[in-house]
């Protein structure tokens, strides 16, 4: 059995399932259905598989995907209050915010993101006091909304 597990691990991924069946080692012929094939995914990685068709989705999470995911936080925010405002569909706004160094740079590269999303006529980072305090997945930030 041992020549068996050897020659199938040999195999890594090079035999194809549908041309390379049955084969024999040792005098013993393996077909499909003698081999039970696991797969395990590597690390940051989900993977779903039915039939011959295998996905593989990266979970691990990029310093762009975290700051874009913080940019998207912002806009729903601010979203949220221009609704709880009644602020018109189209009415332009002055968006002031508290955000420390940091957090405004990182969230720098989305500022026309941001702008277009809210209807920012300006984006300012010098809220001294007041505004809503939000959490940026994980930072602490406040904003207000001039109309």
């Amino acid at each position: 059995m041992k020549a068996v597990a050897t020659a199938i691990a040999a195999m890594g991924g090079s035999r194809s399932c549908a041309t390379a069946w049955p084969f024999t080692v040792e005098d013993i012929e393996i077909t499909q259905d003698d081999v039970l094939v696991t797969r395990t995914p590597k690390a940051g990685m989900v993977v779903a598989s039915e039939g011959a068709v295998v996905v593989g989705l990266e979970t691990a999470l990029t310093p762009e995907l975290v700051a874009e995911g913080r940019a998207r936080e912002l806009v729903s925010h601010v979203q949220a209050k221009r609704k709880e405002l009644d602020l018109d569909v189209t009415q332009r706004i002055t968006l002031r915010l508290a955000l420390a160094p940091e957090q405004a740079a990182e969230l720098e590269p989305y500022r026309d993101y941001i702008a277009a999303e809210t209807l920012a006529t300006t984006i300012a980072n010098d809220l001294a006091d007041g505004g809503d305090e939000v959490d940026l997945n994980g930072y602490a930030a406040r904003f207000a909304i001039e109309a």
